[in-house]
């Protein structure tokens, strides 16, 4: 009887192992690209050349107030849990 669990169960992982490999190889066969294919970001400036990001520095955050110990908006509402938009 062993030997026949043995068999039944190397069977179902050999099967197993042999449609998740089949598979992966479609899924690779599917999205791979050729190096020709392939395009660059440089490729999309030079095709996108008006969507560039903005070209000043990013703000920095507001000074912290020195009175109170916790200045978030949550501590300085008495606890209350509704967000607030910071911006």
């Amino acid at each position: 009887m062993l030997h026949q669990i043995a068999i039944v169960s190397s069977v179902i992982v050999g099967s197993t192992m042999y449609l998740v490999v089949s598979e992966a190889r479609r899924i690779r066969t599917l999205f791979f690209l050729d190096k020709a294919d392939e395009v660059s970001f440089e490729e999309l400036r030079d095709i996108f050349p008006d969507s560039m990001l903005d070209t000043e520095p990013p703000r920095s955050p507001p000074p912290r107030s020195e009175g109170r110990t916790n200045a978030s908006p949550v501590s300085a509402r008495g606890g209350s849990r509704q967000r607030t938009n910071v911006d």
